[in-house]
């Protein structure tokens, strides 16, 4: 049998024991908690650095394409008025395309069209009768002196819009488009500009 001392001793090395156990769990615990914490905040953060990300890029769809309205409104007021006031040519008309070479496709001009002195001098009406397209005889096209223009970065034009464009004949503007088609660079989003035959924009 055990006598009270040593049964005391006894209790007093189990709680000793518990106590050293239970402080080697609570460092433990402590640890785990501390991984855990560090995971959490490396997973915040990715995830918030991956939504600013998409955020500046939807940014940069919209301010591309309002960029992109304002330069087919330009070449439309150039065809209305009969050019930009320095081209003493023949001006049939004015209209905005993709730039067919540009690697990724985020490029764009504004290009006009005028009838050859001599194709004018013989038939005054080429233009109307040509509607400015530069595959009618007599008709050339030219882009505009430092009209070259780039979309924002992460924004490039869809497939379906690698040759789009506009064209405004004058003097009345009236127009001829494929529309165009802006996509956020890998897909994600898109926002298409349409102009209906009258030059309304969209």
């Amino acid at each position: 049998m055990f006598n009270k001392d040593s049964q005391t001793k006894i209790i007093s090395s189990k709680k000793a024991w518990q106590a050293l156990v239970g402080q080697q769990s609570a460092q433990g615990f402590t640890l785990i908690e501390l991984m855990i914490s560090i995971a959490i905040v490396v997973i915040v953060t990715g995830t918030v650095l991956t939504v600013a990300r998409m955020s500046d890029t939807n940014k940069n769809l919209t301010l591309s394409a309002g960029e992109l309205k304002a330069t087919i409104r330009e070449a439309q007021t150039n065809a209305l008025v009969g050019g930009s006031g320095n081209i003493e040519k023949h001006i049939c008309g004015y209209g905005v395309e993709v730039i067919s070479d540009a690697i990724k496709k985020d490029e764009y001009q504004i290009f006009y069209t005028y009838a050859e002195d001599s194709e004018f001098d013989n038939n005054p009406r080429i233009c109307d009768e040509s509607e400015g397209q530069d595959s009618f005889p007599g008709i050339v096209k030219e882009a505009l002196a430092e009209s070259r223009l780039k979309l924002k970065d992460g924004v490039v034009f869809s497939e379906d819009s690698a040759e789009a464009k506009v064209f405004f004949l004058g003097p009345y503007g009236e127009a001829s488009s494929t529309g165009f088609t802006l996509e956020r660079e890998g897909g994600g989003g898109s926002v298409t500009i349409n102009i209906n035959e009258f030059g309304k924009v969209d």
